[in-house]
């Protein structure tokens, strides 16, 4: 498995200021101190990032990513940052339903890189690599209620607002409310 994580890997997407691709193990360190750059607000809407995040839960989830890419269950890229080379964000498909072939997109950026349309571009590729390569039918965006920052990037990304879920994410062990958007073939916007 480091041998795979080790290996250049292609870009999902590539421009003047930003490439999406997979990251690999030499990328922990950045992707810890963007982490622990945004603690503050990614940790508003994810339960994961936490103040006792440490570079050791970066290598664990890049080694998780690469095994759960080999098994098909989820598909992770990181942003990069062209100028400096730093991981700069992440965006994801997950819990991948086969049966009825849709899954969840989901994404967040270092609070520097904020309002930049990075998280949008990146989703945009990445939605578009999960219609055409993984033969999904259908992508979901959850956003927990008062994140209008993420729901922004769902809007912009062209996906449908179909309501709020009931208790429809887990929050440090709390129910809570959520938006749900859904993304079909076809819909993914352009950027504006």
């Amino acid at each position: 498995m480091i041998e795979m994580l080790e290996c250049p890997p292609d870009s999902l997407y590539r421009d003047d200021e930003l490439e999406v691709r997979m990251l690999v193990l030499s990328d922990a360190p950045s992707l810890f101190e963007a982490v622990r750059a945004s603690r503050t607000e990614i940790g508003e809407w994810e339960s994961w990032c936490t103040p006792e995040y440490q570079l050791e839960h970066s290598f664990a989830y890049l080694l998780t990513s690469a095994a759960h890419r080999s098994a098909k269950l989820d598909y992770d890229y990181g942003l990069i940052d062209r100028a400096s080379g730093k991981v700069i964000g992440f965006v994801a498909i997950n819990q991948i339903n086969r049966v009825h072939q849709f899954a969840n997109l989901g994404y967040w950026v270092h609070s520097d890189y904020t309002g930049r349309g990075l998280a949008g571009k990146a989703a945009r590729a990445l939605a578009r690599f999960g219609f055409a390569e993984l033969g999904l039918f259908r992508l979901e965006i959850v956003v927990e209620l008062g994140n209008s920052r993420s729901r922004r990037v769902a809007e912009k990304l062209g996906a449908k607002l179909e309501g709020v879920g009931r208790w429809r994410l887990n929050y440090r062990g709390e129910p809570c409310d959520a938006w749900l958007f859904s993304l079909l073939p076809g819909e993914v916007a352009e950027p504006t």
